[in-house]
């Protein structure tokens, strides 16, 4: 079951990659919302990794499969997958299950198709502090 709204879609041929993306996002968020941008944090769970790494990053605690790519403390909290504007990218289960799980936890959770998606969401995010929306 669907808990999450999805921004954006994705729906090109060739898009920027998703680290473009974020790079746009973080630049953007930085001259739009600077106090924000400060606490604004990415997970970096993206890519392969052999086994030793994966083995120590668990032993280190906090690498959780399938967390969202941006975290941005607040009440509620924002947690944003941000994916690829591209025909091909998807939602693996292990974030799906990860979005769902934050969301019963009282966060506030989406799929972000691109960076402009991404703001989308973080202005709506932005209406519901403090009882604003």
């Amino acid at each position: 079951v669907l808990v999450y709204k999805v921004y954006g879609r994705n729906d090109m041929d060739k898009a920027p990659t998703e680290a473009m993306e974020q790079t746009s996002f973080f630049n953007q968020l930085s001259k739009t919302h600077p106090i924000i941008a400060s606490v604004a944090v990415h997970i970096p769970n993206e890519g392969l990794r052999t086994m030793p790494q994966v083995s120590a990053m668990k032993s280190r605690g906090g690498y959780i499969k399938g967390a969202s790519d941006i975290f941005i403390p607040g009440n509620p909290s924002l947690l944003i997958e941000l994916k690829s504007r591209s025909k091909k990218s998807r939602i693996s289960k292990d974030q799906d299950l990860y979005l769902n799980n934050a969301k019963l936890l009282g966060s506030m959770v989406c799929v972000c198709y691109g960076w402009v998606a991404a703001m989308e969401a973080v202005e709506e995010w932005l209406s519901t502090l403090n009882g604003g929306g």
